[in-house]
């Protein structure tokens, strides 16, 4: 039986063997640098397997091409522990969400020359940073520092749907550009007897009312988070009825504006 034991693979060749008879068997191993080991074995039977446990060098565990020890598994990120100082992550914003906002403009327009003064507002459902609204626009004054008529008033107010895109510049800021699309109310009016009596005054007034159709190019920042926020609006307007037109209300009135830039600054406000 253990003369088949010479033949087993991983067999350490330094070992010697010692088995002394009696009830228990002992088996003794002595390897090359002076180690010794001794084993009670209680029958024959079991002597084979506890010579081979003395003396069978175990496997080497087998290494990468690179010649390294085996990598060790990456600690999945359930494993992790953590950090309780560290911040909480701010749930995520709603997809839907409501904004209003309003702002004190002026105005440029041309040509000639007008410069006007008035309130905008605006309402629009936010969709995934997708704007879709209306906006509102009254400008109670518009000067035209041009004309040489007496005591020239004009108003303009009027509302339409805008379109808009926002981008988010940080955390607090957000850039909205978009176009809008308005219908306008244009009233003029003034004195063109150049100084008659009080009398004569009614028949010496000219006044009157225009409506026209307005492209938009807005731009509008937003400084600060959900609620109430610091805002500015840039437009730009253009009426393609007018371009290369003098559209008037009277041939002694002003020839009506076909383009003109605006810039305001006011509040906003967008709900949680």
């Amino acid at each position: 039986m253990c003369k088949s034991i010479p033949n087993l693979p991983d067999l350490d060749p330094t070992a010697r063997i010692r088995v002394v008879a009696g009830r228990p068997i002992v088996v003794i191993a002595t390897l090359a640098d002076g180690r010794t080991a001794k084993r009670d074995v209680p029958d024959v039977a079991s002597l084979r397997h506890t010579i081979e446990a003395l003396i069978v060098v175990p496997p080497v565990p087998s290494v990468d091409h690179a010649g390294g020890p085996p990598a060790a598994a990456p600690p999945s990120s359930a494993s992790k522990p953590t950090d309780p100082g560290a911040p909480a992550a701010p749930p995520p914003e709603p997809l839907l969400s409501v904004e209003l906002g309003a702002v004190f403009m002026g105005r440029a327009q041309g040509t000639p020359v007008y410069a006007g003064l008035g309130p905008v507002a605006w309402g629009a459902l936010n969709y995934a940073d997708w704007l879709f609204g209306v906006g509102l626009r009254f400008d109670p004054y518009v000067a035209q520092p041009t004309t040489t008529l007496t005591s020239f008033t004009m108003m303009t107010f009027g509302g339409g749907l805008e379109l808009a895109r926002r981008f988010r510049v940080h955390r607090l800021v957000g850039l909205d550009v978009g176009l809008g699309l308005q219908v306008l109310q244009e009233h003029q009016s003034a004195r063109t007897d150049g100084g008659q009596e009080e009398e004569e005054l009614e028949e010496s007034s000219v006044s009157g009312d225009s409506t026209d159709v307005r492209l938009l190019a807005i731009s509008r920042l937003h400084v600060g988070g959900r609620g109430f926020r610091f805002t500015t609006d840039l437009e730009l307007e253009l009426s393609p009825l007018r371009v290369g037109r003098d559209d008037r209300i009277d041939p002694s009135l002003p020839t009506l504006p076909s383009f003109g830039v605006g810039l305001g600054a006011g509040i906003s406000w967008q709900g949680p």
